[in-house]
């Protein structure tokens, strides 16, 4: 018997209840909003060990914004986009309306590692759409946290005021770790390596400021120094999950391929 293979369907989907298929990569679903992987070929094809101010890096979400190189002092090694830790250096990724959640709940995260060279500054900004750590010029953010450079944190705001949740242990060292914030049912709690390391209730809506999202460095912290393998964003809301299962999923799945 002959057999045949789809490899494109034409035309987008009308109907929401059908099961899709998303072959780039087993964590995508309706509600990503963006996903970048840095050793997936469509992500970043070249693998290029230096990175150019201007160079596009593609978001594994068909159509989705893509990432944008920041100054010239990013490299890739590793599986991994290693930011300096110096100024000006970092990814924009989509523009000043892509991203905004009102009231919808979201997943952000975030594999990460710190080697013997890290930095302790404070309130590096990792991940995220926020300008310093006053309302309401922060929506959504990932740092280093207050002091150290080891206890990373993660951030929501509305209009009005800003909600933190750390953890109280330190990273361990040439490790990498999975950071994720969200913010669902009114709750923020933050993530390390698949685990609940803290919540608080914290309502909304959401803030939203008139910013970029970016990775390596926010408007009003300071840059991080470290590896950066893969972040996503998902709007929970629309994908219908919990934090809880995906943050689960996506430790699950990733968890060893990265060194």
């Amino acid at each position: 018997m002959a057999q045949g293979q789809i490899v494109q369907l034409a035309g987008n989907f009308t109907d929401d209840t059908m099961a899709r298929f998303y072959p780039k990569d087993a964590m995508l679903n309706k509600g990503t909003k963006f996903l970048f992987d840095f050793e997936h070929p469509d992500c970043y094809p070249s693998q290029g060990a230096t990175l150019a101010a201007g160079q596009t890096i593609q978001n594994l979400v068909d159509g989705a914004p893509a990432a944008i190189v920041v100054g010239n002092s990013l490299t890739y090694a590793n599986k991994a986009i290693v930011f300096p830790g110096t100024s000006g250096n970092s990814l924009k990724i989509g523009g000043t309306t892509d991203y905004h959640f009102t009231n919808n709940s979201f997943l952000l995260g975030i594999w990460m590692l710190l080697d013997n060279n890290f930095s302790t500054a404070a309130y590096q900004g990792i991940l995220g759409r926020a300008s310093g750590t006053n309302p309401p010029n922060l929506e959504m953010a990932i740092d280093s946290g207050p002091a150290g450079g080891l206890r990373p944190r993660g951030s929501v705001g509305t209009a009005s005021l800003i909600t933190s949740r750390q953890g109280s242990t330190d990273l361990s060292l040439n490790v990498a770790h999975y950071l994720a914030v969200s913010w669902q049912g009114g709750t923020i709690t933050f993530w390390i390596d698949g685990v609940n390391v803290s919540s608080l209730a914290a309502a909304g809506p959401l803030a939203n400021p008139s910013l970029d999202f970016t990775l390596g460095t926010m408007p009003g912290f300071g840059s991080f120094k470290g590896k950066v393998f893969r972040c996503s964003l998902e709007d929970l809301t629309v994908s219908g999950k919990t934090a809880a299962a995906q943050v689960a999923a996506n430790y699950a799945k990733q968890a060893g391929r990265f060194a």
